[in-house]
């Protein structure tokens, strides 16, 4: 007797598949006679829960169909319309007479368990995304993968989340002179706009282009879940502890018929968040000419910050950080005007000389009596 019961899951290594009690049923392409190979929503005419083969097993002597030992082995197509849905299908085979059954060794004095190896993927976040083999009673666990192709274009969506002061609150990536903008401490969420197709995976590579800074490894989703509003974007975005940097961003999508898919590739700034600032006098009250000591404390900064402060001595701006930051804002700047900013402190520590200081009426301009 040959049965097909459900298997509930997917092929993932952590899955802890359970077969169950209802049968799927199937039809053998042999007894179709004259109906149909049933298609979807088509009722399956020929269909059955269970198939008795009543000469399977007998000697060779009785004909060619049977497949005890010294018979010539019969093969038997099966059908089963239900596994024509997109999606995956985990089902058990069980095919037994009343002596035995593929899963046991009837060789064997305590008739043992035969196995066989399946491939299961080790999913990713949680796992590491590669497929292990897996031994498993004869024909127990099986999968089939129905899957439709993916079209292109793929499309890019970019945003994040921050985790400690928002939760799961996304944001939208600023986008200024042909790049995006991330803060080191967000989590990237990235999504995949498909036409149309099954997403089995999702990935993105943060390239630095710093040749000499750490490569980040892969940000891989497997059986992404597609979100209940638009069904075909998938999106990944569990991967923190960005480093400041410039890096190209590849975001694909991938299934075992197409392959992969991927966006244009995109440029990303990492940036620490700056501030807020403190201007620190201590509170001391200087003579005309007499040094007067100031610290500038930052809260937060980064190698890519930019401080500028007029100490209101008649000299201007002065600035301190990252050179290209600070030429955003004063296209003149350069290495000789731009002073070190210390990070490990996120301080800045000036001593002024202040004289006498002319007031001006505000309606005049002129000097007041």
């Amino acid at each position: 007797m040959l049965r097909i019961l459900p298997l509930t899951g997917r092929r993932e290594l952590d899955n802890s598949p359970e077969v169950g009690k209802e049968p799927i049923p199937f039809f053998v392409y042999d007894d179709l006679g004259t109906n149909t190979v049933p298609t979807l929503p088509d009722v399956c005419v020929p269909c059955v829960k269970e198939k008795v083969f009543d000469k399977m097993g007998l000697h060779a002597s009785q004909g060619d169909d049977y497949t005890s030992p010294g018979g010539s082995p019969k093969d038997y197509k099966i059908g089963i319309p239900s596994f024509m849905v997109e999606g995956t299908h985990g089902f058990s085979v069980q095919f037994w007479n009343n002596v035995s059954s593929i899963r046991y060794d009837i060789d064997s004095p305590t008739m043992d368990t035969v196995t066989e190896t399946v491939r299961m993927l080790d999913a990713a976040p949680q796992g590491s995304g590669e497929w292990v083999e897996v031994p498993v009673a004869n024909w127990e666990i099986n999968f089939v993968d129905k899957v439709s192709e993916i079209q292109t274009p793929i499309l890019a969506e970019f945003s994040y989340t921050l985790p400690e002061t928002y939760g799961s609150q996304e944001f939208a990536c600023d986008y200024v002179t042909n790049r995006w903008y991330l803060p080191t401490k967000a989590f990237p969420v990235f999504k995949a706009n498909v036409f149309a197709g099954t997403v089995q995976r999702v990935v993105y590579y943060m390239n630095n282009t710093d040749t000499s800074a750490p490569k980040r490894p892969p940000c891989i989703q497997d059986f992404p879940q597609g979100t209940v509003a638009r069904p075909n974007v998938f999106k990944v975005g569990h991967c923190p502890d960005l480093e400041e940097g410039t890096y190209e961003v590849n975001l694909g999508v991938y299934n075992e018929l197409d392959g992969w898919h991927y966006t244009e590739k995109n440029i990303f700034e990492v940036l620490s968040k700056s501030g807020p600032i403190v201007v620190d006098d201590y509170a001391y009250i200087k003579d005309v000419n007499e040094p007067k000591d100031y610290e500038v404390r930052l809260e937060n900064a980064g190698k890519r910050t930019c401080v500028a402060v007029n100490w209101a001595d008649g000299n201007g701006v002065e600035l301190y950080g990252n050179l290209l930051s600070c030429r955003i804002r004063y296209p003149s700047a350069t290495a000789d005007t731009v002073k070190p900013f210390n990070l490990t402190t996120k301080t800045i520590h000036a001593t002024k000389t202040y004289g006498y200081v002319a007031l001006h009426c505000p309606s005049s301009g002129t000097p007041c009596c």
